[in-house]
């Protein structure tokens, strides 16, 4: 649908109202996400934990100490990750709340959350592959027998789904503060938002 009513007097642009709704919604859920993450993480931690100090047999505890030594390494990978990402969801909620206030600010702030998630994301994807997969595909090397087919063939296939997995997932999470750009950046979006609404 047009921005612009049919007698040509400028009305305000319907994507400030909707893109000020979907910032809120998508900046909640990402701070109720980390807030999820951070509690649980430690949780299963102590779960595991736990469990290693029940361990009936030596290949249950080795088990055991190797999802350990992996939460360990993923921990940190979240943490660095939940700290990027609480950044990017604040900037996203604070945008949404100017926008939907009809603030100028909400733009720049809109802007800056935009280059922000799409910095994240591309600092994501270098971590995913310095921390996360490797920590993975040592766990996982570590339950295969040496020298099996099979084993190599799983390896194989373990390596092409991760690197798919971490380069798709985020490259798809670029579409949204791409489209903010876009979208948002429209000279009648900007004089309306100078204007005061």
């Amino acid at each position: 649908m047009s921005d612009f009513p049919p007698d040509g007097s400028i009305l305000e642009p319907k994507r400030i109202q909707v893109f000020g709704i979907v910032h809120v919604v998508f900046g909640g859920l990402g701070l109720l996400n980390i807030v999820l993450g951070a509690v649980m993480m430690p949780i299963q931690t102590a779960i595991l934990s736990g469990q290693l100090r029940g361990a009936q047999s030596d290949e249950q505890r080795m088990a055991l100490e190797m999802q350990l030594k992996i939460y360990e390494k993923i921990g940190e990978f979240n943490w660095i990750s939940w700290s990027m990402g609480a950044v990017v969801a604040a900037l996203i909620l604070a945008a949404g709340i100017a926008l939907l206030r009809r603030r100028a600010v909400g733009l720049k702030l809109s802007n800056i959350y935009a280059w922000a998630s799409i910095v994240a994301k591309l600092a994501g994807v270098v971590l995913f592959f310095l921390v996360m997969k490797p920590a993975i595909s040592e766990a996982m090397e570590a339950m295969i027998p040496d020298g099996s087919k099979e084993g190599e063939t799983v390896m194989m296939v373990f390596n092409i789904v991760m690197a798919f997995v971490g380069v798709l997932g985020p490259m798809l999470g670029m579409i949204y503060p791409v489209l903010t750009l876009v979208m948002l950046n429209k000279p009648m979006v900007r004089q309306h938002l100078r204007g005061g609404g």
